[in-house]
């Protein structure tokens, strides 16, 4: 089964100042807004363009989110529990996500390393290389008809959402749908798609919620990529000196040799879980029974960091 190298962590929840004993950095900005403050981290700022998907350079960096105020506090981030989910909070603009800028000022956007990689080896939810339980599902949906697309959507659900997002933004793009009506359509058929993929979600990625006490904090968990392109590979501990940082990988910077520029980069991490809708849109979304994800609280914040500025080398 096609799989980003990574370890699981359980979630790292310390008590009182946690700032006390924290990484060695190149920089670190720190923001808050009510009752969350956001302290963001990256191990080094100068990074080089190239190499390739098993020797690159990239994004390490570490994300820790304090409650500062009085009274416990629910948030809902899975980049805390396992280390992913950069891209889909950047696609929501929700929870932690980058603001990353080239040196001509252009948004650079995160890209889902295991579709590339899919993309790069002409694959296209090609079956290999996976566990005898994985090839006795797939055998018992081939005998139930179960289309090669389908079982692709099944054992990548992530990947397959993204994907079905991406072709419908596009069509509805071409047919003149307005920003606002987009980012609707967008929602809606996330919330659809991740309904209809739930069960095959694996459990690990379940149980994305996390409370802190007054004074407590939560951090990254620490991994690096053995290859980015390579099913089955799975890393260690972040390698000395990276450890305990996370790497970016869905910012490769040994492909973006081919599309960006080097000179002088603007990083920022951002913490958003608002309302997100209009009043109009909230009616819509009740309607269709969404309006569960969102629901109005004070601890509602939005958190954006000064830039961290990088330096990217050329090949």
């Amino acid at each position: 089964m096609l799989s980003t190298a990574f370890l699981l962590f359980s979630l790292s929840i310390t008590p009182g100042n946690a700032f006390a004993g924290a990484p060695k950095a190149e920089a670190e900005v720190s923001a808050s807004s009510g009752p969350l403050r956001l302290t963001f981290r990256v191990h080094h700022t100068r990074i080089k363009l190239g190499g390739s998907s098993t020797n690159h350079d990239g994004i390490f960096f570490q994300v820790e989110l304090q409650n500062i105020g009085q009274q416990a506090i629910t948030i809902t981030d899975r980049l805390f529990k396992d280390g992913q989910g950069l891209l889909t909070n950047e696609a929501y603009e929700m929870y932690t996500f980058f603001e990353l800028r080239d040196s001509s000022g252009r948004i650079v956007k995160p890209t889902n390393q295991q579709s590339l990689c899919v993309e790069l080896h002409a694959m296209n939810f090609k079956i290999t290389d996976v566990d005898s339980e994985t090839q006795d599902k797939i055998d018992r949906w081939r005998k139930q008809g179960v289309t090669r697309e389908e079982i692709g959507a099944r054992l990548e659900p992530e990947i397959y959402i993204e994907k079905m997002v991406a072709k419908r933004t596009k069509q509805w793009k071409v047919a003149g749908v307005s920003r606002q009506e987009l980012k609707r359509r967008e929602l809606v058929l996330r919330k659809e798609l991740h309904d209809k993929y739930q069960e095959y979600f694996p459990e690990t990625w379940s149980g994305n919620d996390f409370t802190l006490q007054p004074g407590e904090s939560i951090v990254t968990p620490a991994w690096a990529v053995t290859d980015d392109c390579d099913p089955g590979e799975v890393s260690d501990l972040a390698p000395d000196p990276h450890r305990p940082f996370l790497e970016a990988e869905d910012y490769p910077f040994w492909l973006f040799r081919e599309t960006r520029p080097p000179g002088r980069y603007t990083l920022r991490a951002v913490f958003d879980n608002r309302l997100k809708v209009s009043a109009d849109e909230l009616i819509e979304l009740r309607r269709k029974g969404l309006d569960d994800l969102y629901v109005p609280t004070p601890d509602r914040v939005l958190i954006r960091t000064e830039p961290i500025f990088l330096e990217v080398l050329p090949e």
